[in-house]
């Protein structure tokens, strides 16, 4: 596998607070992230109807988006035809992603095609739980562990019961996952294994 860098994608508790106040999230907030470019394979679609479900049911779901394309007015018309305009901060490329990350409350990755998903390695090494769709290069980019949090591909509402389920129930995970992550995907282990088969070839 490619290599995450798990120095710069790492928990940051002391941040958070102060990560969310500049975002304008409240303590109250539950913020839905999603790093990703706007492009099909990427569903932001089923994203949005997911944070329309549950910002139905509860006031305080916020969306925060970050990616190329999330901050045009195109996606502002997009957000607004679902009724989350004003609960959403889209904040197109940003060079502090791993600073975002942990604004997050959960991170929802539903695409529907992927190569290696990087940014959903990056919010496990991050410590933010994760919800995605359930497609091959995902389920086997996550351990066996978290199946459970895998939702059909484009499938809103199912989406939406996994996070139901997942709120107020993942303490003290975040730190097995980024362990699991780590030993599989950290950059220089992966790197210097790569370079020890190139020269024992």
């Amino acid at each position: 596998p490619n290599g995450v860098d798990a120095e710069r994608f790492r928990p940051r508790p002391a941040d958070r607070p102060a990560i969310r106040e500049q975002l304008g999230f409240a303590e109250t907030h539950f913020v839905v992230g999603h790093v990703g470019r706007v492009d099909p394979a990427k569903d932001h679609e089923t994203l949005f109807r997911i944070v329309q479900t549950l910002h139905a049911e509860d006031p305080n779901v916020r969306l925060l988006m970050v990616g190329t394309g999330t901050d045009t007015p195109a996606m502002q018309a997009r957000l607004a035809a679902h009724g989350i305009a004003d609960i959403t901060q889209a904040l197109g490329v940003r060079d502090d992603v791993e600073m975002l990350y942990q604004a997050m409350d959960v991170f929802v990755f539903p695409s529907v095609t992927e190569g290696q998903p990087n940014a959903l390695i990056e919010a496990m090494l991050s410590g933010v739980p994760v919800v995605a769709s359930d497609i091959a290069p995902i389920r086997g980019a996550l351990p066996e562990a978290l199946t459970p949090r895998l939702f059909p591909p484009g499938d809103a509402a199912e989406a939406a019961q996994v996070i139901r389920r997942l709120r107020g129930t993942v303490g003290g995970e975040s730190d097995r996952l980024r362990h699991w992550a780590r030993g599989r995907y950290d950059l220089a282990d992966n790197l210097d294994a790569a370079l020890s088969q190139l020269v024992n070839a």
